[in-house]
Formats: structure tokens, sequence, C-alpha cells
């Protein structure tokens, strides 16, 4: 009798344990990205000595007014230094690499039916953010997966600022296609 009663008190706190574990609260992740900074070193050379001397070094904070900066710049200073936020699509299958200058393959002339480099509309979103949004429509049979936003709106150029791959889709004669790059320069 005593080895049931052992028996049923094990089955019900396995069985407790199981049921308690696949009705848990599910877990998030959240990855936190790398925001903007620098590096600072601080040097000095005594008076009569050649030699510098590191005296303190670490990474830096970009305050609110520089990160306004940057995101004026980028994305919204358009009018007065030609700068501008261009939406570029290409069907190449590669990943981004941090050296690419223009996304591979990217679509150009007549042969990208409709989906060559665009400058897209800016909104400012905060003091740190902003969107830059087309909407491409498609004048023949096209597919893209990867798209680039780029300082300037001419086709081919090396102005590549950030790029990523989606879902390729394939778009025909009439199909619209809209992109919004957000891009937010959070502070270190």
């Amino acid at each position: 009798m005593a080895t049931i009663a052992v028996l049923a008190i094990v089955t019900l706190t396995l069985g407790t344990f199981i049921i308690g574990y696949n009705f848990r609260a599910p877990i998030m992740i959240i990855e936190q990205k790398n925001p903007i900074t620098g590096y600072v070193e601080y040097w000095v050379k005594r008076a009569g000595t050649d030699t510098w001397v590191l005296i303190d070094a670490s990474s830096n904070l970009v305050v609110t007014q520089g990160l306004t900066r940057i995101r004026d710049k980028l994305g919204w200073d358009n009018s007065t230094t030609g700068v501008t936020s261009a939406i570029s699509l290409s069907n190449d299958a590669s990943s981004p690499a941090a050296s690419w200058t223009v996304i591979p393959n990217e679509l150009t002339g007549a042969s990208a039916y409709g989906l060559y480099r665009q400058a897209g509309t800016v909104t400012r979103i905060n003091s740190t953010a902003y969107q830059s949004a087309f909407t491409f429509t498609a004048n023949g049979t096209v597919t893209a997966r990867l798209s680039g936003l780029n300082w300037s709106t001419t086709q081919g150029a090396s102005t590549l600022f950030a790029a990523n791959t989606f879902t390729a889709t394939t778009l025909y004669s009439a199909d619209q296609l809209t992109i919004t790059w957000t891009i937010n320069c959070a502070s270190g």
C-alpha cells in the first residue's frame, strides 16, 4: 500500500511538472542593437619629451543634438545639401555585408520594369529617427528580394547606407510594392 502511495505521489508530481512546463509563460528575447557611438583617446606629451602617453580611452555618448544632425543629414536636408534617401532594389539572394557600397545586381534602367532606384518620401519621427518610403509600380514582370537605402538617386551609384533582404516577391504589370525604411540613430 505504501508503494502505491509513493508511486501515486511521484506520478502526480511528475504530471504537474509536465503540465506546468507545457503551459508556462512564453519567454521573450529582446535583441539589443548597437547604438551609434564613437571611441575617444586622450594622449599627453610632456614638455621636454618625445613620448606620447595614453591617459584614457573610452567610448563616447552621442548626444541628442548630434543624433538629430545625423538624422537630418541622412534623411531630411534634401533640398539644401543634395542628400536624399533613395530606395534601391535587387533580385540578388546575397545577405547584406558591411563592405557593400551598392546592393549587388541593382535593378536599373528598362530591365527594372519600374523598380529602379527612387527617392523616398522622408518623414521625421522624432529627434533621432526618420522614415523613407516609396511605392514602386511594376510595368512588367520582375522579382525583388533585396533593398537598399542610399544617399543618392543615381542608379548604381556607390552610395549605400543600409541594406536588407526580404521574401522574394514577383510583381506583375501594375502590381505595387511599398517599402518603408525606418532609421533610428540611437545613442550609446
